[in-house]
C-alpha cells in the first residue's frame, strides 16, 4: 500500500528537529497542525536529548508513543 505524506501523518503529532553541530531547534506540532508551544532547543548530548527534548516532548504531549520518521532532501520517511 502506498500511502501519501498526509495519510501517514494524519492525527499524529509531529516533532520537528532541526539538527546542528551544537545545538539542535525543536518545534511540535499538534495532530490539528498547530504549533505546541514555542519552538526550543537542546544540546547535541545524551542529556540534550533526554533531559531537554524527550522532558519537553512528554510534557506537551499526553501518553507520548514514539514513532520515528525522518525528512532527508524535502523526501519523508517512516522508519
Amino acid at each position: 500500500m502506498d500511502l501519501t505524506k498526509q495519510q501517514l501523518l494524519a492525527g499524529k503529532y509531529i516533532i520537528g528537529i532541526d539538527p546542528a553541530k551544537a545545538k539542535h531547534q525543536a518545534v511540535i506540532i499538534d495532530p490539528s497542525g498547530l504549533q505546541i508551544g514555542k519552538s526550543f532547543a537542546s544540546d547535541v548530548t545524551y542529556e540534550g536529548y533526554t533531559q531537554t527534548l524527550w522532558k519537553k516532548v512528554t510534557l506537551l504531549i499526553p501518553n507520548c508513543k514514539l514513532n520515528v520518521g525522518r525528512l532527508a532532501e524535502s523526501t519523508f520517511y517512516m522508519g
